[in-house]
């Protein structure tokens, strides 16, 4: 198995890859959509407020962006269980199984609320840490990187890792979500990596 490429090979991967891409879009044919275009123009809007309230400060933005994504991700997980319980059916242990949380992330997850599924590369040899590839990213849409925020290492979409971080930590699994390539930033391969790597399972106790 490469370490490079998706956990799971052969048949049994395609099969499951293909039921997730069709039930995923029976899901989005009964949900209320937003354009892309409007998606990368309002959150265009806030990353400009961002950039008046932190005056140019990259670091103060990627964080500001990141625990707004968090958030974000801690109320939308809710409604993505609710919405896409048939397809939860497939995986009834993919909160104790990595790889197939990361499939349903990647697949349904991205789809469902960015308008494009990710692609899961680079696992590392004890499938704990992968990344997920996005060829198109919405949110960049009409975003031209000046060359001084390129140099600050700001992270235009780290909402984006905001939110798979609190959408897994409100159902108990402790990660690190972080870029490690942005196309707006590195325009050579037009590509965005995002690096999801788990810390652990947290188990709730109750007390009789």
């Amino acid at each position: 198995m490469s370490a490079s490429g998706a956990p799971l090979q052969g048949r049994r991967a395609a099969d499951r890859s293909e039921a997730l891409q069709r039930m995923t879009k029976d899901v989005m044919d009964r949900m209320e959509t937003v354009s892309g275009e409007l998606l990368a123009l309002v959150y265009g809007s806030l990353v400009s407020q961002l950039l008046l309230d932190y005056d140019g400060d990259a670091e103060g933005m990627n964080q500001q962006l990141f625990g707004v994504g968090e958030q974000m991700g801690a109320r939308l997980i809710d409604e993505f269980l609710g919405k896409t319980a048939n397809i939860m059916s497939l995986f009834p242990y993919c909160c104790q199984d990595f790889p197939e949380l990361c499939e349903v992330v990647a697949y349904v997850g991205f789809k469902l609320y960015l308008g494009t599924p990710a692609e899961i590369q680079n696992w590392n040899s004890d499938q704990t840490a992968c990344e997920f590839l996005l060829r198109q990213n919405p949110l960049n849409e009409f975003v031209e990187m000046p060359a001084e925020f390129q140099m600050k290492e700001l992270w235009y979409s780290n909402v984006i890792a905001g939110a798979v971080k609190g959408a897994l930590g409100a159902v108990g699994i402790k990660v690190h979500c972080f870029f490690v390539q942005d196309a707006l930033r590195d325009s050579s391969d037009n590509l965005t990596r995002i690096r999801v790597e788990l810390v652990e399972y947290v188990v709730e106790e109750f007390e009789d």
